[in-house]
């Protein structure tokens, strides 16, 4: 899972100049994993998606299995229905901010 992880995070710093954001995170026991991802827009967030499925998809279904997706903000239509298997939960900010 570490390759994994290091495989995919140097994909999105060096080939995905509209990735703001790339975190994966796991509990002590290494049986649950955080992936945090940012996006300049639905359509970045649709170039790592095509990216994914071509160069990762088969390793990464191999070791993880995701139980929940959360999209944060408006994201397209494109990008729910390309997600539409895991049952996305779109929500709306609310209050916060970024630095």
């Amino acid at each position: 899972m570490q390759q994994l992880a290091e495989d995919l995070s140097h994909l999105c710093l060096h080939e995905e100049p509209d990735t703001h954001g790339y975190e994966w995170s796991v509990d002590p026991s290494g049986s649950i994993v955080h992936i945090f991802e940012r996006y300049a827009d639905s359509a970045a967030a649709m170039v790592h998606i095509r990216l994914f499925e071509e160069r990762f998809a088969e390793r990464f279904r191999a070791l993880l299995k995701p139980e929940r997706v959360v999209l944060i903000g408006s994201p397209s239509d494109e990008l729910i229905t390309s997600l539409a298997a895991l049952s996305p939960l779109v929500l709306q900010p609310l209050v916060g901010f970024h630095r």
